[in-house]
């Protein structure tokens, strides 16, 4: 018992740990509000965030954009700005990350699922960020569905080029990589239309 010295864990223990739990905790509500930011600067127009095969000042289609454009949509900044403002988002979540990632033992399971669910749905509601595989996906289902092309032997090329998902999409000259059940269930999708079709594949 004298070998041991007992420690008051109102003292200096304890401030520590307060102050972590605190840090973590406003590491997730950075990694969130970021997020959204990013994704809310996306929606609201065209701008290096987008691929410019989908995203085109005068060609940006509300369906796409999704809804949280309304948050920044007084915001306008030149590419160079977006560009720094991207980099400065990118390394803010790093150190928030990292921060959660040193705290995690102390943070209630709560906060963090809470974070995931929300970012979750913040990304679910975001226009395709600077990529075009989903409407990559949605072309190979018309080609098969629409003008009865097979995909695994035709390239989209040779599709008629008016097509709203061949205008959106850039493999050309790839044959489908995927499955048959894959391209089975772009197939299904068909019916709804591309706008319905890019938010279904958004849920699946």
């Amino acid at each position: 018992m004298h070998g041991h010295r007992w420690r008051d864990p109102s003292g200096s223990d304890l401030f520590r740990s307060t102050l972590a739990v605190g840090a973590s905790s406003a590491a997730l509500t950075v990694m969130v509000l970021t997020s959204l930011l990013l994704v809310s600067l996306a929606s609201a127009r065209p701008g290096i965030l987008l691929s410019p095969q989908v995203a085109r000042p005068g060609a940006y289609p509300q369906w796409m954009a999704g809804p949280t454009g309304v948050l920044t949509s007084w915001f306008t900044a030149s590419a160079h700005t977006e560009r720094v403002l991207f980099t400065a988002a990118m390394a803010t979540m790093l150190v928030a990350y990292l921060i959660v990632a040193y705290s995690a033992p102390r943070l209630r399971p709560v906060w963090v699922l809470g974070a995931i669910v929300t970012l979750h749905v913040i990304f679910l509601l975001s226009p395709p960020l600077n990529l075009t595989d989903v409407f990559n996906y949605l072309n190979y289902g018309r080609m098969e569905s629409v003008y009865h092309l097979n995909p695994y032997t035709t390239i989209p090329v040779l599709e008629p080029h008016g097509d709203p998902t061949f205008l959106i999409s850039n493999w050309h000259g790839l044959l489908s990589p995927y499955g048959p059940l894959f391209t089975v269930f772009t197939i299904a999708l068909v019916p709804l239309g591309v706008a319905g079709s890019f938010w279904a594949m958004k849920w699946h």
